[in-house]
């Protein structure tokens, strides 16, 4: 294997590993978000370029614990601690969001059957799914047979 190769392979991991998504998904968001009037500056502030404040809070998207803190942030990144961490979050956030109606909606009846039954036999009946993480109720529901984990334990 060319040297070359296995630094590629190896950017390619690392790249997965701290930003939680693949490259062609980073450029993806990018090309989504990159035009938004919040990334543009009326006064003589500049901003981070909007790729760097995109894997800045994707990277703090997909820490957890002490990883995650403005100040680790801030010195993985070469940023300021100093506001610029909550600036990038709020202007990276509003600018997806502004997204959510194109991407985020409840699917039809035909979308649900469909959803549902090439998903039956890990999840019968299940529609949508979140993130993976396991919220346990409380008190059992009246339907407790119906709500299962990911790892089919009933919730």
């Amino acid at each position: 294997i060319h040297m070359g190769n296995l630094q590629a392979l190896s950017y390619v991991f690392r790249f997965n590993q701290i930003l939680r998504v693949r490259s062609e998904e980073c450029k993806r968001i990018l090309e989504l978000i990159k035009n938004y009037a919040v990334f543009k500056t009326s006064s003589n502030a500049t901003q981070h370029p909007i790729k760097l404040q995109l894997k800045i809070v994707l990277y703090r998207l997909g820490s957890s614990g002490d990883g995650q803190s403005v100040r680790k942030v801030a010195s993985l990144f070469y940023v300021s601690d100093r506001g610029t961490i909550k600036n990038v979050i709020q202007r990276i956030f509003k600018a997806i969001l502004r997204l959510k109606n194109e991407f985020l909606y409840w699917p039809n009846e035909r979308e649900r059957l469909k959803i549902a039954s090439a998903t039956a036999k890990e999840m019968p009946g299940c529609v949508g799914y979140i993130d993976g993480s396991e919220i346990k109720f409380a008190e059992a529901s009246v339907m407790q047979h119906e709500i299962y984990s990911r790892k089919r334990n009933i919730l």
